[in-house]
């Protein structure tokens, strides 16, 4: 990780009581103190000039291979604080953001000395109340390679100094390439503002990242947000396990208005992600997993040591705060302004917004229905929705749902007739579920047929897409989850849904019937309470209630439904898409007798 970092570590102290300080190089840090002293002492009040003082900065670094920069940094930056603010935000940045960007950076040694002296010593005190087993120092910065099931815990502090140091581009590059990282400095962002194409998206994603800092510089948050690698045995679950599932299909509730980040506040959100995380979110990405990282700044960290997911690993960020509105997508997207995060925290400090980064193959093409592909879909979205460690110290400080800048969830308002379905004995089930689904042996944690009918028997008739978004559901669990995560235990978890989409189907190239489905197996085996599906007005996602209706209806299992795709899969050319061949529309030669079903 040393090799990582703008700032160099030395180890102090004996070996039974060893620790590190940390510290900038001597002519480095001289400049930061100038351009923290504010634009009469550093004469940086223009685009052009920030490039010459970035510039400077990397060569008084000391390190031994220069910093790459993108080739049309300086154009960039001279077009957007010269050109594209407006004045008055111009005279602001220069006189009071920039100084301020450059104190977060110069606190960077302090705060990472800080982090390994005191926050284990803080976190043992704080949830000492509700936790038996308070963190060990496993949760400090380090580089999490593949395989590497763990997690990183940051204090927000922290983070706005690792973003400063982006922001002035101070992040070596020499070994981010060999170590699968991507980039972490924001030169590339800086100059796609210039290059054809890129103007309006990057300097909109530039506002977003501006409002952050301003945000934090005037008012620090004092939470944290976690970074855990999830990691599941390759060996864990084959295709015949799969099809010996028992488990019982959730409820999953199609939207077509809404987005996850507004409407799946209670969810465990999915990251459409880059097996890089925040893929081009420093660069000229612009599309779900970019934007998100543009309105939740903080998980840009992630991108500082966590290196590319393998077929078998997901990514969970908990605690990322969200600081702006947006509205538009890929070239149309654009900063609104202020969003003011309500989302309550836990013992740990972090704000209960739960996002699971994983990756899709990228144009797969036909090949994807094979059983292969289909099963690395399936499991790597089993590894994202299986709850594990990151949950651990989850005890939320209130009851009751954050909601951002005080608005209603729309999904609470659409559904609530639908809500009232949900009894007590649906909680229940729920947890005998979860429960069944948790055990160690992945064998074992196929659902009881008990558990299987007494929730199946719940459904109501011909409503088995019953809203559930404010479902929670609090089931013990054992000392350890099963296949991935570090493990950790709490006394009591929060088990909630998950607020999905279009997963690996917009320039990945997938197809939204199979992905849909796997994604609903996945979160069905994994113990989930629901699935919430934002369709985000994608025709090819019309019937995906109707069938999931009809499925719940026919009572399959995960099992089943598995068989059934295996079934499609083996077919040499596909005349008819998912959907019918599942659920053949009246009025067409298809008969769902040709078709596999759930025997009796």
């Amino acid at each position: 990780m040393d090799a990582l970092l703008p700032v160099k570590r030395e180890r102090q102290g004996t070996a039974e009581a060893a620790y590190y300080t940390y510290s900038w190089q001597g002519s480095l840090k001289c400049s930061l103190q100038t351009l923290a002293r504010g634009v009469f002492a550093s004469h940086v009040a223009s685009g052009e000039a920030l490039f010459h003082c970035i510039r400077d900065m990397q060569i008084r670094s000391g390190f031994p291979h220069p910093i790459k920069l993108a080739r049309h940094t300086v154009h960039g930056l001279a077009l957007f604080f010269d050109k594209l603010l407006s004045p008055a935000d111009v005279q602001i940045f220069f006189t009071s953001t920039l100084p301020q960007i450059a104190r977060l950076a110069l606190n960077l040694p302090i705060l990472l000395q800080s982090q390994s002296l005191h926050l284990v010593a803080d976190l043992k005190a704080a949830v000492a109340a509700v936790d038996p087993s308070p963190p060990d120092t496993t949760l400090l910065l380090r580089l999490l390679r593949t395989q590497q099931a763990g997690m990183v815990l940051l204090r927000q502090e922290l983070v706005a100094s690792l973003l400063a140091c982006s922001f002035l581009c101070l992040f070596p590059t020499e070994h981010r390439r060999e170590e699968q990282l991507g980039r972490i400095n924001f030169d590339k962002l800086f100059a796609g503002v210039y290059e054809r194409g890129g103007k309006k998206k990057n300097e909109n994603k530039l506002r977003c990242l501006l409002h952050y800092f301003d945000r934090v510089c005037n008012s620090m948050p004092q939470g944290t947000v976690s970074f855990e690698r999830k990691v599941l045995p390759k060996e864990a679950i084959n295709d015949a396990i799969w099809g010996s599932s028992g488990a019982p299909l959730c409820p999953i509730t199609v939207l077509q208005e809404g987005c996850i980040e507004d409407d799946g506040r209670d969810c465990l959100q999915v990251d459409f992600a880059n097996r890089l995380l925040g893929g081009g979110a420093l660069g000229d990405g612009c599309v779900q997993e970019e934007i998100r990282f543009m309105i939740n700044p903080e998980l840009i960290a992630g991108m500082l040591f966590m290196p590319a997911m393998a077929d078998n690993e997901s990514i969970e960020i908990v605690g990322a705060e969200r600081y702006s509105t947006h509205e538009g997508y890929g070239p149309t997207f654009c900063f609104k302004g202020d969003f003011h995060d309500l989302t309550l925290q836990d013992t740990w400090g972090r704000r209960q917004t739960r996002i699971i980064a994983m990756d899709a193959l990228d144009l797969p093409g036909e090949n994807q229905f094979c059983s292969m592909p289909m099963l690395r879909e399936l499991k790597k979205a089993y590894c994202g929705f299986l709850e594990t460690s990151s949950m651990k110290g989850g005890q939320v400080a209130a009851v009751g749902g954050g909601g951002g800048g005080g608005q209603k969830s729309s999904v609470s308002q659409r559904h609530k007739k639908n809500q009232e379905h949900l009894s007590q004995a649906i909680f229940e089930a729920s947890i005998a579920v979860a429960l069944a689904n948790s055990v160690s042996d992945l064998n074992s944690r196929m659902c009881t047929l008990a558990a299987t009918e007494s929730w199946r028997s719940l459904q109501p008739e011909g409503s088995s897409s019953q809203s559930v978004d404010v479902m929670e559901v609090m089931a013990e669990s054992p000392d350890e989850s099963p296949g991935c995560g570090t493990g950790t235990s709490t006394s009591m978890r929060r088990i909630v849904g998950i607020a999905t989409g279009n997963w690996g189907c917009g320039v990945f190239g997938g197809n939204l019937e199979l992905k849909s489905l796997l994604q609903w197996l996945a979160a069905s085996q994994a113990g989930r309470p629901y699935v919430l599906y934002f369709s985000f007005k994608n025709p090819q996602a019309k019937r995906l209630q109707e069938v999931a209706d009809w499925i719940l209806q026919e009572r399959w299992c995960v099992g089943e439904l598995w068989s059934i795709l295996l079934e499609y899969g083996k077919q040499s050319q596909f005349h008819v898409n998912l959907f019918d061949w599942i659920m053949p529309q009246p009025g067409t030669q298809l008969c769902s007798s040709q078709h596999y079903h759930k025997a009796g």
